[in-house]
């Protein structure tokens, strides 16, 4: 198998943060015991199943959004042959994985 690095594959699932204050650091003086900063809550993401191969290789990623997919061309500057699919936590699920692999190989 070592000879045919195309056939060997590594998927993982990378999270995107719509909230542009997560993971900001805020700078204080040291005799500040605290740093008050205000913040949205929210935890509104996109989940992207990513999967290449040992030569190298990308694989068509699915783009994952939470409960619904949104309105408007959103997949029409996306990467090319990547597909989009919506769960209720946002992340991959199995339903998900499969329709994925089904489209993919």
């Amino acid at each position: 198998m070592t000879d045919k690095p195309d056939r060997i594959y590594n998927c993982d699932e990378a999270v995107l943060f719509l909230n542009k204050s997560a993971g900001q650091k805020v700078i204080v003086p040291t005799r500040n015991k605290h740093a008050h900063s205000l913040s949205v809550a929210t935890n509104e993401h996109i989940s992207v199943h990513w999967c290449v191969d040992a030569a190298g290789h990308a694989l068509p990623p699915m783009n994952i959004f939470t409960n619904s997919l949104p309105g408007g061309p959103y997949h029409r500057m996306g990467p090319v042959n990547a597909s989009y699919a919506c769960s209720d936590s946002g992340f991959m699920d199995q339903t998900l994985h499969l329709q994925w692999f089904e489209k993919t190989f």
